[in-house]
């Protein structure tokens, strides 16, 4: 009976165990379901508390996680997902604070029974934010498989330790050369140097694909021994670019021992290719052989620099000069202005942009004074445009000077363009004072400068070339007119716009009076009803009547739509179309219900729409 009493105590016992368990489950998969019914969040702080509460369901809740993955396109898993890459970041920020690293660990366990591809590819992603070394054993086991050696060494080169070094180090013994060359790259990235003596040993490859990317990892390494091999190397190849790429690798190196301070031995980079790059098509590695040696060297290499601004063309002297850099000493800036005078007419104007923004004297004596005046057309522009930064006193009596010798289009743009950058509205009487000088483009290049200026006060002297003899300069000043009218020149304009009858220009008249009338409120109104009594060709003034949008000038504009030539009456629908009311609105409906003209009708119509 005892015997009975004590099995059915232990069955009863197992039985509590198991309902405790099955509670513990799930009260585990309630917690999953409940933090993935809220994501994704819609604030950091309430993602934050997310990933704590995955983090303390500890690795059978995270692995609750990764099991509801499924490969891409079979299920719907995104939510799973999102939680995983999630707390992956957040896990990845927060090392210090994590005990035991339980999210690595947890990917890890995911990783190791994964049997998809794209799964296994989407957990090593993962690793790459906080996989440390404990995922390196994992993870180089895949540095072997042809399908997943890119997800593993992304993540050991993100882990980055000497311990995933070495495992990446360790894979290049494969045969394989797309593998080799990939962990090349990452042995490159870690700049990893214990591996310079595989990598060397890796030249004897016979794939250039691998040569290539080693001769590469060697010179970000940039060990002081691989000074030899390197150039060994880019003298094999004649320092010309081949398969190899060995000379871009040795420019490299001499970059990288710049930056690792090893400045002797990276002169020695440079001054190899300065001796061995001297054709054609050597010039641009020579040009980055001189910018090492212009940081490495400072003033000191000036009057290197000089000697190389004669050789080559444009491109090259280009470069050059960029060498030299913009933060010249007064010493630089003098040798510079020097050398300007020895430069062929292909390389002043680069010289002159050298040093425009200098304020030393011998800048505006010896190069900007003596470019304006050159026989070559580029070089005189070049000096033209190196005035802007000049005293602006000395400037612009040099630009007038150059306004009135000017032969070429591109001097006349240049001055104007100079002028702009220079002048302000105060300079508009020294402007306007230099037009008798000049010749029609160069009064036409000052009428345009006072325009933009809005010299209102030059009206009466702009005014006075409406009747000169060059049709450029008279549609410059009718262009210039809407800019420097004011309330005085009513009167004036009015007259002149009777006068006037090339279109474009009576539009421009018209501009100019509209600007007038439109800022004064009615000001105007009589002059305005006066003058259209008067007027020859009334069509003239009804936008002007237009802007007033009243009563008698809807009665004036309306009677030439009814009276009017055919071109007058388009021109009073377009001004019906400009009213500032509706008052116009009937006139533009019964000119589509009655007029048998199809332009006119269709002018309406369009108007009446608009």
């Amino acid at each position: 009976m005892k015997t009975i009493y004590r099995t059915i105590g232990v069955l009863l016992l197992f039985m509590g165990t198991l309902s405790i368990n099955a509670q513990d489950n799930r009260t585990l998969d309630t917690k999953v379901a409940d933090i993935l019914m809220q994501l994704p969040t819609e604030d950091l702080e309430h993602s934050d508390r997310l990933m704590k509460e995955i983090i303390e369901l500890g690795e059978p809740g995270i692995l609750k996680f990764t099991n509801m993955l499924v490969p891409l396109g079979t299920g719907n898993d995104t939510k799973a997902r999102y939680a995983i890459q999630s707390v992956a970041v957040y896990s990845g920020g927060k090392h210090s604070k994590i005990k035991n690293n339980v999210v690595e660990n947890s990917l890890l366990k995911a990783l190791e029974s994964a049997a998809d591809t794209e799964v296994k590819t989407f957990l090593m992603d993962r690793l790459i934010y906080v996989g440390t070394d404990a995922s390196v054993p994992a993870l180089s086991a895949y540095l072997s498989n042809s399908d997943l050696y890119k997800p593993a060494l992304a993540a050991l080169t993100a882990i980055g330790t000497t311990e995933a070094s070495i495992a990446i180090l360790e894979a290049t013994k494969v045969g394989d050369p797309n593998k080799q060359a990939a962990f090349i790259d990452a042995l490159a990235k870690l700049q990893f140097a214990p591996a310079e003596e595989i990598l060397i040993g890796l030249l004897n490859s016979s794939s250039t694909l691998v040569q290539g990317k080693t001769l590469m990892a060697l010179a970000e390494i940039a060990s002081p021994t691989s000074y030899d091999v390197l150039e060994e190397w880019v003298k094999d190849s004649s320092y010309r670019l081949d398969e190899s790429k060995s000379i871009l690798a040795f420019i490299h190196y001499g970059n990288r021992l710049q930056e690792e301070g090893n400045i002797e031995l990276s002169n020695e980079v440079a001054n190899a290719i300065l001796k061995n790059c001297k054709v054609d098509e050597q010039l641009h590695f020579r040009s980055a052989a001189i910018h090492l040696l212009s940081e490495n060297k400072g003033e000191a290499f000036t009057k290197t620099l000089l000697k190389e601004s004669k050789k080559g063309g444009k491109n090259y002297v280009g470069a050059v000069l960029d060498a030299a850099g913009s933060e010249l000493s007064a010493n630089e800036v003098s040798l510079w202005a020097k050398q300007y005078k020895k430069a062929s007419t292909t390389n002043k104007p680069l010289i002159i942009r050298l040093l425009q923004e200098r304020d030393e004297a011998v800048v505006m004596e010896k190069v900007v004074l003596k470019a304006v005046e050159d026989e070559d057309t580029d070089v005189r522009v070049a000096g033209i445009k190196a005035l802007t930064y000049q005293d602006k006193d000395k400037a612009i009596p040099v630009l007038f000077k150059s306004l009135a010798s000017a032969v070429a289009p591109v001097e006349y743009t240049a001055v104007e363009e100079t002028l702009l950058r220079l002048c302000g509205s105060k300079d508009a009487s020294v402007l306007a004072k230099q037009l008798p000088q000049l010749n029609a483009k160069g009064k036409e290049v000052l009428i345009n400068v006072l325009a933009a200026r809005n010299a209102t006060e030059q009206f009466s002297t702009i005014l006075s070339y409406i009747d000169s003899g060059d049709e450029n300069v008279r549609n410059a000043v009718y262009n210039a007119l809407p800019s420097v009218s004011s309330d005085g020149d009513f009167s004036t304009l009015i007259t002149v716009l009777g006068k006037t009858e090339k279109s474009q220009n009576v539009q421009s008249v018209q501009k100019a009076v509209l600007n007038i009338v439109e800022s004064n409120n009615g000001k105007f109104t009589e002059e305005i009803f006066a003058a259209y009594k008067k007027a020859d060709d009334k069509s003239k003034l009804l936008p002007v009547l237009a802007s007033l949008s009243s009563r008698p000038a809807l009665k004036l504009v309306a009677e030439c739509l009814s009276t009017g030539s055919d071109s007058e009456k388009i021109i009073a629908l377009d001004a019906l179309s400009n009213w500032k009311n509706n008052d116009a609105l009937p006139y533009l409906f019964q000119t589509v219900q009655s007029t048998s003209d199809k332009e006119l009708r269709k002018s309406a119509f369009d108007n009446y729409l608009a």
